[in-house]
């Protein structure tokens, strides 16, 4: 046994340089896969835990009211308001607004019709389309566009959009068909395209304003 351990010492003096290289190799070799494990690591838990809490969040809402002007024109008051209630600022790059007219029996339904808007677009009669973008800001600082701009978290804004609407409604129709004759609004609002989620969106509709007192 003593031989042993001496033949070992021995071989351990002779190869002290190649040991001490070695194990500075492994030394290195275990600090790279640490960091890389701790990185991983990180990351996961980014991806996980921090990530979805840094999106873009608001709370975007809007109401539609109608007012009868005369026998042929209504007064439609698109209303739409957003808030940033998240965590991180974000840039509304694009809003359009979009209007359709509509006819409830189109929509099908006996006992109860669901207003599904996919259905309205399709069927409807588009009646307005307006657009405003952040190229035509920056082209035109004095324009006025609405929501076009950034937003620091609890940033507000609202707007109004105010439509004179023809009710097209020919005096022969029977009353009974023109209280069946509706308007659906829609904006939608558009970020960055690498600042999800790119488009948000609110609509209303409303039974065309001054039908209801014809019916009487």
């Amino acid at each position: 046994m003593r031989i042993r351990w001496q033949s070992i010492k021995n071989w351990l003096q002779t190869h002290r340089d190649s040991i001490k290289s070695w194990s500075e190799t492994l030394k290195n070799y275990t600090g790279i896969i640490g960091i890389v494990l701790a990185a991983m690591w990180t990351y996961q838990m980014f991806i996980k835990k921090d990530a979805p809490s840094l999106e873009s969040r608001i709370n975007l809402t809007s109401s539609l009211n109608l007012r009868s002007m005369n026998g042929e024109l209504c007064d439609a008051d698109f209303r739409v308001d957003l808030e940033n209630t998240g965590i991180s600022s974000f840039e509304i790059r694009r809003i359009r607004i979009r209007a359709w007219k509509f006819d409830r029996n189109q929509l099908g339904g006996t006992a109860a019709t669901y207003i599904d808007p996919n259905e309205i677009i399709n069927k409807g009669e588009q009646i307005l389309i307006v657009e405003h973008t952040a190229e035509e800001v920056a082209s035109d600082p004095a324009k006025l566009a609405p929501f076009i701009k950034s937003y620091s978290p609890g940033d507000k804004f609202g707007h109004s959009f105010d439509v004179v609407v023809k009710k097209n409604v020919p005096a022969y129709v029977p009353v009974e068909s023109k209280s069946d004759l509706w308007l659906f609004f829609l904006a939608e609002l558009y970020t960055k395209h690498n600042q999800p989620p790119h488009k948000w969106y609110t609509g209303g509709w409303s039974q065309m304003c001054g039908i209801e007192n014809e019916k009487k």
